[in-house]
């Protein structure tokens, strides 16, 4: 299900009823697809849906959709790689006030687990580099690559 980088309330209310049913969601914190290719700030509509539902979150991180994908681009051959973490779990007491800042909390909580696994692949870029002698790649999409498949399009 596709919710609009804008979402209001209402659109945010059905995908809690959606997760509530039992069914995963993809969500992207910032909101949406990046304009260029980097993080964007998180936006606290998926701590909402968080804090209504108590749904664990596993994060992923996402190589090559920008470079699929680009927003105002054409589809195009690239290859997608995905690393995915351990499930983030919240409680009642994460979103005790209920209000915006909770979620916001929330929502940086997300991004900075899906920061993380960019870094860990970093790291290990750079050990393993220094363990052949060679040079790293340059940051961005990682040399390693978790899992890899191809796609027209990304997200």
């Amino acid at each position: 299900m596709l919710i609009a980088q804008n979402a209001d309330r209402t659109a945010l209310r059905h995908l809690i009823n959606i997760v509530r049913t039992g069914h995963v969601a993809v969500i992207f914190p910032e909101g949406g697809r990046t304009p260029n290719g980097e993080f964007q700030p998180a936006q606290p509509g998926i701590g909402f849906v968080v804090g209504k539902t108590l749904c664990p979150v596993v994060p992923m991180r996402v190589w090559g959709a920008y470079e699929a994908y680009p927003m105002g681009g054409r589809p195009r051959m690239h290859p997608i790689s995905v690393r995915v973490g351990p499930p983030l779990r919240f409680t009642k007491d994460d979103f005790e006030s209920g209000d915006r800042i909770d979620y916001q909390r929330c929502a940086d909580r997300i991004l900075d687990a899906i920061k993380a696994l960019a870094e860990r692949i970093a790291d290990l870029e750079r050990r393993l580099a220094e363990l052949d002698g060679g040079e790293t790649e340059a940051e961005g999409e990682p040399a390693i690559q978790p899992r890899t498949g191809r796609s027209s399009a990304g997200g």
